[in-house]
């Protein structure tokens, strides 16, 4: 005795639906990554240098960090998190992503003042890296900002005519060259230099570079 055609088809609908609503038969969620395979995957993010090296990690990164994102908080966690953001907003510069740059790099910053409070010197010393990063990437306006704000903390300090203050000085100073701002630039070499000279004697690297980068921004402006 044959089956009616409409009852064949129902039954296969039917069929078909258990199949697809049954758990056994649904693909499992991801397991989370063994302790070894999370520093596996750190290493391999965080190792990201070159265009190609961020295009290929960015899938890694970002399943990294909503990973990291779904973790209890704790001071690793902090860590690991600042350090990630760091990262990604580094690589999303390379890639041209510089609004979810911005968005990575206030992220860790954000986090840093949690743990060392908003005029800590890691502070600017980190917005030195993420300055050096948009300027390695032809962002000299964005990296003239983060360097100031650096500047800011660092006067802030007892200490701050030291070898980071001057190497903020060095960088606003380089990127405002970059954009033709040679009095701006010339200015702070100068201070660049002073302070370089009042730390080391003799022919100290930083001393020479100080005095190479104001002879050429003098020669720039053709004096």
């Amino acid at each position: 005795m044959h089956t009616p055609p409409q009852r064949l088809w129902l039954s296969l609908l039917l069929a078909a639906a258990t199949i697809l609503l049954c758990p056994a038969f649904t693909q499992a969620d991801p397991i989370d990554p063994t302790p070894t395979e999370l520093v596996a995957m750190e290493k391999e993010c965080l190792a990201a240098q070159t265009v190609e090296q961020c295009r290929k990690s960015q899938s890694l990164c970002a399943k990294l960090e909503r990973l990291w994102s779904s973790k209890p908080v704790s001071q690793k966690w902090n860590n690991s998190m600042i350090e990630l953001s760091h990262k990604i907003g580094n690589c999303e510069i390379k890639l041209g992503q510089y609004g979810s740059a911005k968005r990575h790099y206030l992220k860790s910053l954000s986090l840093m003042k949690e743990i060392y409070g908003a005029e800590h010197i890691e502070i600017a010393r980190h917005l030195n890296q993420q300055g050096e990063e948009l300027y390695n990437n032809s962002r000299f306006m964005d990296a003239i900002v983060l360097f100031k704000e650096a500047l800011t903390i660092q006067k802030m300090k007892p200490f701050s005519k030291n070898a980071d203050f001057a190497l903020s000085l060095n960088n606003i100073a380089v990127a405002a060259s970059a954009i033709g701002r040679f009095d701006e630039a010339e200015r702070m070499h100068k201070k660049a230099l002073s302070i370089r000279k009042k730390i080391w004697n003799g022919d100290h690297p930083d001393i020479a570079t100080s005095m190479g980068n104001l002879a050429s921004v003098v020669e720039e402006q053709g004096r």
